[in-house]
């Protein structure tokens, strides 16, 4: 009876020593998943910042080179921005070259020559050989 019970008592404690054990194995797998999450889950937000800004970058260059105005008298001009730089072209193939100028408000680009465009909300004024003029973007 005693081979009995001290052998109970001795598997007992190898369960309870193996239990601990697992238990141990258990949370340092889990503190690793945990840990693989977190760095995936980073990672993956960094991805998705880069590509959304990567896609408004995008947009926004479409949107600006897409650019056409038009007079009230009908004549049509098209704006095709690159960041600071710009070229005005109008309905009869002259081009002007402009830059990024100082606006309160809204986009303008000039040249040294005093021709310039600045517009803003869909509407515009435009100054090219020394005459001005409305201008409406064209949707």
């Amino acid at each position: 009876m005693k081979k009995v019970t001290l052998m109970a008592i001795l598997l007992s404690l190898a369960l309870v020593a193996c239990g601990e054990k697992k238990v141990e194995e258990v949370k340092d797998a889990a503190a690793q998943t945990v840990e693989q999450v977190k760095e995936t889950a980073t990672e993956a937000t960094a991805e998705v910042k880069e590509t959304a800004e990567k896609a408004v970058e995008e947009v926004k260059d479409a949107v600006a080179q897409a650019l056409k105005f038009k007079t009230a008298d009908g004549v049509e001009y098209g704006l095709d921005v690159d960041g600071d730089h710009a070229v005005l072209k109008t309905a009869d193939g002259k081009e002007y070259h402009l830059k990024a100028d100082v606006s309160a408000s809204g986009s303008r680009f000039a040249d040294e020559n005093g021709n310039e465009i600045h517009f803003k909300d869909g509407s515009g004024i435009a100054k090219i050989d020394g005459k001005e003029f409305n201008l409406d973007l064209v949707k």
